[in-house]
């Protein structure tokens, strides 16, 4: 049985990422030890805030590059000086918005950090990864974020060795993004660089005018994803940010999982839509129901090892992290389902149904969220995200009508049992590991029985990989 080249591809883009998560973890929980939960919180805003920043200044720019290069746009050279350009326009724009902003809203150390980390958006309008997607050469976007993240993990052990050094960590930040850019820069074709010459022809506001549409998904999720470490800094305080902070490190780095799949099915989804129409509904059903048991059982096997990760990985500080990195696992499971939804919707160029669902999610979770925080405080966020998800999957779900399935057996049912398992896990916690063991193992065989898990998911989980 021989492995696919495309599935080599895709194991090898994904190790160099499950790398640079690596690296990234790393030095986040060397930075929560080294600076306590109050820095650790403080570089989480700031993160925060550059996050907001890179939204506008990217503005819907990386995905029309790489629509343009994929499409064989005749002059990659002025194009990347087009978007090089605009983007280092709009972000010198977005430093100065942003900077008033926080001056206002911000102590003078949590504006200095915040500013600091602002700078981080002039190295990265250099980054022409969108040049590298066109050309669908995505191993050396990988490897240049290993590169990147690497020198940022190097700076962070040299430079910081007390609270009192924090100001070094978005300087490293910045740095590990300029040493990405550069190596990027040296992989493009020569004849596809930036070239001086053409900056006084760009017409910047076209471009800008021809971008903006196509950025209106991923902000909404980048908004949502990002607000509740700054909420709970402004609201609560720095050091309930950095806990908030160490449960959502521990989301993202599982949440690898989440590309791989899609890199895997997704693919397979749009084949089958463009030309074997008839055979979309099984092949849905199929990813649908694989992705569904392997979310939820990873869930429960995460569950269980979460408080030890915690205190390993953080220390005993962080301890109170665990009630939140608890709920956020709905965050995740929710997440790996959505998925299948939303690039299912994306292949039937249903983009509209996707966006809706989003927006209708960040507005369910600013209501819910802020009002759960508000009352029984920082794991109000954490719900909020898992309604944020929620609410958009149902909407998904409403509104993909051209698709027949049992969303009672294959999503409603796993996941009420998956919870109730989780809640019962939750309460056994430090009784007793093997009736924990038990508990989880058993769940999960259940799973795939209610799930119907069986010989075709096997059999097509195979045909994906080799």
């Amino acid at each position: 049985m021989k492995i696919t080249k495309n599935t080599q591809n895709i194991f090898y883009l994904f190790s160099l990422d499950f790398i640079v998560r690596l690296f990234g973890f790393f030095a986040t929980a060397y930075l929560a030890r080294t600076l306590g939960k109050e820095g650790f919180g403080l570089i989480n805003i700031g993160l925060g805030i550059l996050s907001y920043a890179l939204i506008i200044s990217i503005g819907g720019l990386n995905l029309l590059g790489v629509r343009k290069v994929a499409a064989g746009e005749p002059d990659l050279s002025f194009l990347t000086s087009k978007i090089i350009l605009l983007r280092l326009l709009l972000s010198f724009l977005v430093f100065i918005l942003f900077a008033v902003i926080i001056y206002f809203l911000f102590d003078a150390i949590s504006f200095t950090v915040s500013l600091m980390y602002l700078i981080y958006l002039f190295p990265a309008a250099l980054l022409i990864e969108w040049y590298f997607q066109g050309k669908q050469r995505m191993g050396n976007i990988a490897a240049g974020k290993a590169l990147g993240m690497g020198a940022y993990l190097i700076l962070v052990l040299i430079l910081i060795q007390s609270p009192d050094d924090i100001l070094f960590t978005p300087i490293a930040w910045a740095f590990g993004v300029l040493i990405n850019a550069v190596f990027l820069f040296m992989m493009a074709a020569e004849s596809d660089r930036p070239l001086l010459k053409n900056i006084l022809k760009i017409d910047s506001l076209g471009l800008l005018k021809e971008s903006l549409p196509l950025a209106g998904a991923s902000i909404i999720a980048q908004i949502v994803i990002m607000f509740p470490v700054i909420f709970i800094g402004i609201t609560i305080g720095n050091a309930d940010a950095g806990i908030y902070s160490a449960a959502f490190k521990i989301i993202v780095l599982i949440l690898v999982l989440d590309r791989v799949f899609n890199a895997l099915f997704f693919p397979k989804i749009v084949n089958h839509l463009n030309h074997m129409p008839d055979k979309v509904e099984d092949i849905f059903k199929t990813v649908l129901k694989i992705i569904c048991f392997a979310s939820t059982s990873i869930a429960l096997i995460v569950l269980l090892i979460g408080e030890p990760v915690i205190l390993l990985v953080f220390g005993e500080e962080y301890l109170s992290s665990v009630p939140l990195f608890q709920y956020l696992i709905g965050y995740f499971v929710l997440t790996l389902i959505n998925s299948v939804f939303t690039y299912t919707l994306i292949g039937m160029h249903k983009e509209k149904v996707y966006t809706i669902s989003l927006a209708l999610g960040a507005a369910m979770f600013f209501v819910f969220g802020i009002t759960i925080t508000m009352i029984i405080g920082t794991v109000g966020m954490a719900i909020g995200l898992v309604i944020f998800e929620l609410s958009a999957l149902t909407y998904m779900v409403l509104n993909l009508k051209e698709i027949k399935y049992s969303i009672v057996r294959t999503i409603i049912i796993p996941l009420l049992f998956t919870f109730l398992t989780a809640a019962s896990l939750v309460e056994l916690l430090h009784l007793s590991l093997m009736a924990e063991l038990l508990i989880t193992f058993t769940a999960i065989i259940l799973l795939a029985f209610t799930i119907k898990i069986g010989k075709r998911e096997f059999n097509f989980f195979k045909q994906v990989l080799f």
